[in-house]
Formats: C-alpha cells, structure tokens, sequence
C-alpha cells in the first residue's frame, strides 16, 4: 500500500501521474524513436520559447556571445551589472567607518602644507565627497571638480579656485592661467589667513593627462593658500609627474582601498564588456583597410557612410549592395563582392543579421556612430595617401 503524500511535501511527478508517464513511455518504446518527430518536438519548443520571451512571459536569455555579438545595448548591460547583489556590504560598511577616522589626521596633513593623493581599489568620491563637507567646509573655502569627466581642463580647476577665494571672475585676474596662480600668490600674501581646499575626483582622468595640465595643477597646488587633495585610480596614474613636479605637489600618498563600484566615474562611458570589443575592431580596422585593394575599401566605405546616413537602417542586402557597387563601377560581377564580403566577415568587420521585415539578410558594420565616423575618416586618410 503506498502511503499517503503529506501536504507540505513537494511532488516529483511532472505532467501527469506516474502511471499515465509509464503508459506513454510503454508506447515510445514500443513504436520506436522516430528523428523526425523528435526533430519536430525541438522545433516547437524553441518557437514556443522565443515567443514567450517576446511575449514578456520569460526572462531573455543572455550570454558572453551576445556581448561579442554587439546584441547588448550599452544601458541595458549597465543595467544588468547594476542589478548584481552586493557582496559583503556589511564588512564595505565597517571598512568606510575606519577610514573616515582618519579624516582628522588628513586635515593636519593638509595644514602643514601637504598635498593628499588617495589610491586603492574602488571608488573613492563618497569618501572624499564626505571629508569634504563634513570637515574642509568648515575650515576654508572648497573647490570640487569631477576630473573623469572628459571635458574637464586645468584652467578650469584653476579659474573655480580664484573664484571660490576672492569672488572675482578668471578675465579679470588675467589673461592666462599663469596670471591667475601669481594672483592667487599674491593675494595669500595680503591675506594669509585664507585657505582654499581644492578636491579632484581622478586627477588622472582623461582631460588632465597632458603634462601641460599637470604643470598647471602643480603650480596651483603650490599656492599657500590652496590645500589640493586628489584620488586616481589608473594603474599607470603615477608616470603622471616626474620627481620635479611630484615636488611642487608636496603628495602624501594615502591607501584608501573601499571596495566601492565605480558609478559615478562611469556613467557616462562605454562598459568595458561592450567597449572592448568594439574598440578593438575599430584599432584594427585601419591596419586592415590598408591592407586590401582599392576597390575592396571602397565597397567597405558604401556600408560605411550607408550607416552614417541612415543610422536607424538595419542594413544591406546583398542585391541592393551589388547594384550600388555597379552604379559606381567598382564591381562587374557578384562573385568579385563575395569575395570581398568574405574577407570583411573574416575580419570580423562585417556582420549580417535576418532582416525584421522577413527580406532575408542584411550586412552591416558591427560598431557605433563614433566608430563608424573613424572608419570613415580613416578611409579618407588612406584614399589621400596621408
């Protein structure tokens, strides 16, 4: 006698009762497998799930193929790095409560006329953001700026920081940066008691590299009324300042290693996993390009500026290609442009995908506007012999 199942107990037969699963499994035997039927089953079943997705029913899949593939907008795989649980946020929380102890020392630091550069893995701008107003507002005037922001020059800093001392507007204290520092110079000899903490998230960010922007930074941090405090955050960050210019910075450098996700610092930039491979294909899509005959880049240069004129295009098929390769007389036969699509697929420059209206396939340049426009202008350079 089978004993009786408790309610709490979770069942272990699927579609239907064990004895229901014995019959059909009976008959399977009996009548053989048949390929095509089990062909077919397959068939449906994938149709059925692609439709459910569609539908909003079930999760889209997604894979690493799919970020080669470029399938993965931008946001949306920002989105799903975003929605990732965070580990070990209790030990992160203990380990920002320990750093911001020091937060007094870091404040005698910069009176004895120090400058602080801050380094570590993860993101550093809470921390300083929090130093910042919670203790340098209330023993001076205070000057933040995002240094990973692109856009972001030197003379700015600089400008912000005259502004912030003595109310005045960067034209009226000269012309150039320089006019601005020997004012700052001479305005602490006037009023030494005024200080100015100048806070920059990423000194070494993309629009601060230059050595011109460093010397610059170097001089204003040499002001005795400016406190400079910066984090970095790339690997080569030191080879920034040479022992001259690490002098006039006076840095002291603090490990504040916070284990943080870099959000802010990367808003506004490509994610790695898309970027990479997209930047790779454009680093070598000139190297490439050279490489192959007149009329091959030429054929290229049509799905190229194709794109750029019709960004919301989703490609072209091969008759339509074929027919503007002739108009221009650069092929005669389609058997010289399978040639050439093969090699621009090998080179992974090329890509085809069905198109949505049910034509068949279209052929398109697996890369953004920006890396289009590059390709473009890299065509151009070539065709003029630069």
């Amino acid at each position: 006698e089978e004993p009786e199942r408790g309610q709490g107990e979770p069942s272990t037969s699927y579609g239907g009762s064990s004895s229901d699963g014995e019959q059909s499994s009976d008959q399977e035997a009996a009548q053989g497998t048949d390929p095509q039927r089990v062909a077919g089953r397959g068939r449906e079943a994938r149709r059925a799930s692609a439709k459910a997705e569609s539908q909003g029913s079930l999760p889209a899949r997604r894979s690493f193929a799919d970020i080669v593939a470029g399938k993965l907008e931008d946001e949306t795989l920002k989105s799903l790095l975003r929605s990732l649980p965070q580990k070990r946020a209790t030990e992160r929380q203990h380990l920002l409560v320990s750093l911001r102890a020091a937060q007094p020392q870091w404040l005698l630091m910069l009176r004895a006329g120090f400058s602080l550069v801050f380094y570590g893995l993860g993101s550093k701008k809470d921390l300083l953001q929090d130093f910042a107003r919670s203790v340098l507002m209330e023993n001076g005037a205070l000057v933040t700026v995002n240094g990973y922001v692109p856009s972001l020059s030197a003379y700015q800093i600089v400008a912000a920081t005259v502004f912030a001392l003595s109310g005045k507007v960067a034209k009226s204290c000269g012309n150039t940066a320089k006019d601005m520092i020997d004012y700052l110079h001479r305005e602490a000899a006037q009023h030494a008691a005024r200080s100015c903490f100048v806070v920059v998230h990423n000194i070494d960010g993309p629009g601060l590299r230059a050595e011109s922007e460093q010397v610059l930074l170097a001089n204003l941090a040499r002001c005795p009324s400016v406190h400079m405090l910066a984090s970095i955050d790339h690997v080569n960050a030191p080879l920034l300042w040479s022992k001259a210019m690490e002098a006039k910075f006076k840095w002291l450098w603090i490990d504040v290693t916070t284990y943080a996700p870099y959000i802010a610092e990367t808003l506004d930039k490509p994610s790695i996993l898309a970027g990479t491979f997209q930047q790779a294909r454009q680093r070598g899509a000139g190297a490439v390009l050279r490489s192959m005959v007149p009329n091959a880049r030429e054929v290229f240069g049509l799905l190229v500026a194709h794109q750029l004129e019709d960004p919301e295009s989703e490609g072209l098929d091969f008759k339509l290609l074929f027919r503007m390769c002739r108009e221009r007389y650069l092929l005669t036969s389609e058997a010289a442009l399978k040639t050439h699509i093969t090699e621009f697929t090998d080179h992974q420059l090329l890509a085809a995908r069905r198109s949505s209206e049910g034509a068949g396939e279209v052929m398109y340049v697996p890369m953004d506007a920006a890396g289009l426009q590059k390709v473009a202008e890299e065509l151009e350079a070539i065709k003029s012999g630069a």
